[in-house]
């Protein structure tokens, strides 16, 4: 629902509900292919309400989500597992202000963010299993930016102060608990831009720096990067970026505890990345293609791999990872399509203290696909909407030595139909969304089968 009484105030509220019950049908491949076991106690719902309210230069955003999931594990645990569930609310609440006065804009952004969550495992087989606990997180924030904009220069400089705090309360045992953990990080950023154009060439060159303060520690970031158009015959489009970043782990990462499926790792580091990489594009009439290619190195790179009874995160102390893509667009009135090939090499690069290679060197890194294509298909007419969409994913490795094997490339086909249809004041939209229409059987990760045929349909009255 969408009320705009001026160009000055507007409110929105969207109401969601989404229900699945997921069981399906998979293939167990330590069963020698036993093709009709059944994937239960799978089933999920979500209610989600989300109001925006505008007034001015103000605006309010509230965002809820109250959320059941059941948790029956990996196929090959799941007598643990078997009633499992994990329940909980989260809402986040962002106030904004933009002001442009003269040349300059002003923004500020307050936000508070709250996550709780109960695991509920009380109720398996096997009572040495049984687990209750319930997790807490709150991140509280506010962000301050200025920005110059005249002559094709463009300044930008701003701060932000971020506090996050997290609990976890073990109901069965108290010497599992986690007390309340708390992090401040402050940050202050810049960029700096610049837009020339002349004759048949548009350049577009830009800095940004960051530094992220977190208790005694300082981390530093930049990016470069360039745009350079050409308009000649055909228009074409060269650019390029080189910078580094940071990624602190988040207390679920490290301290995670809510369920004895996935245990978190407080000997976490900091995630370091540096690369670079390039863009060309090519339009002509209503039809693009483009070349991308980038290069990460990253040090201490955090993955998720599965240990004997439970997925936890670790760090790869070097890794290497390249994306090779090429994509290509046409639009033909009420016909519409997108094609795209990527290919990913990523290698572990982890070098020994004495400078000899671990015995996980040039391994690929687990659960990334080696390459992925997809085909798109759409359809348009008055009031109808049909979309076709194929996509292939390559193997992935699942150990880290990589002599477990690896999860076989599998394709899916999806769907969708949306109608579109104005009666009296309201805007009537409804959409079926129906995923992997022929029912291929897959694993999302290793003993973890992906869902076989499902559907989504939305509906949305919208007051004009």
């Amino acid at each position: 629902q969408t009320l705009s009484y001026s160009k000055n105030f507007r409110l929105n509220l969207l109401l969601k509900k989404v229900t699945a019950k997921n069981n399906f049908k998979y293939t167990y491949i330590l069963s020698n292919g036993k093709p009709s076991l059944k994937r239960k106690n799978n089933a999920s719902i979500i209610n989600s309400a989300n109001l925006t309210f505008l007034i001015k230069n103000l605006k309010f955003n509230f965002l809820f989500n109250d959320i059941y999931k059941e948790l029956p594990g990996t196929i090959d645990k799941m007598p643990m597992f078997d009633k499992a569930f994990l329940k909980g609310q989260n809402y986040k609440y962002i106030l904004s202000y933009h002001k442009d006065i003269y040349s300059f804009s002003n923004d500020l952004d307050i936000y508070f963010f709250y996550d709780k969550t109960s695991y509920d495992n009380t109720k398996s087989t096997i009572p040495i299993y049984y687990s209750q606990t319930k997790t807490t997180d709150k991140k509280t924030g506010l962000k301050i930016k200025q920005s110059y904009k005249k002559r094709g220069v463009k300044l930008e400089l701003g701060e932000e102060f971020k506090r996050e705090c997290f609990d976890f309360i073990d109901k069965n045992t108290d010497a599992n608990s986690i007390p309340n953990k708390n992090r401040n990080v402050y940050s202050i950023f810049a960029q700096v831009g610049y837009f020339y154009k002349k004759d048949l060439l548009e350049m577009e060159p830009k800095i940004h720096i960051r530094n992220d303060f977190q208790e005694h520690k300082n981390y530093s970031s930049f990016r470069v990067e360039n745009n350079f158009k050409f308009n000649w015959l055909i228009q074409n489009s060269l650019a390029f970026y080189y910078g580094n970043s940071y990624s602190l782990p988040s207390f679920y990462e490290i301290y995670w505890k809510g369920d004895l499926q996935t245990q978190g790792n407080k000997d976490l580091k900091a995630e370091y990345s540096k690369g670079w990489g390039l863009d060309y594009k090519l339009y002509y009439q209503n039809q693009s293609v483009v070349f991308s290619y980038n290069e990460n190195k990253i040090k201490n790179l955090i993955y998720w791999y599965k240990s004997v009874l439970t997925w936890k995160p670790g760090n790869i102390a070097d890794a290497l990872i390249k994306h090779y893509t090429v994509s290509y667009k046409k639009s033909t009135g009420k016909i519409s399509l997108n094609a795209s090939f990527s290919k990913t090499v990523a290698l572990d690069k982890t070098v020994l203290e004495d400078g000899t290679h671990s015995i996980y060197y040039n391994k690929k890194l687990i659960n990334v696909p080696e390459y992925n294509y997809g085909l798109q298909t759409e359809f348009n007419f008055d009031y109808l909407m049909l979309q076709i969409d194929f996509k292939e994913f390559g193997k992935r490795w699942v150990t880290r030595d990589n002599l477990w094997g690896y999860l076989k490339p599998y394709s899916i086909v999806n769907g969708k139909i949306k109608f579109k249809k104005e009666v009296l004041k309201y805007d009537i939209n409804l959409v079926l969304s129906v995923s992997n229409i022929f029912d291929k059987r897959f694993d999302t990760y290793q003993l973890m089968p992906g869902p076989g045929i499902n559907y989504e349909f939305d509906i949305t009255i919208q007051k004009k």
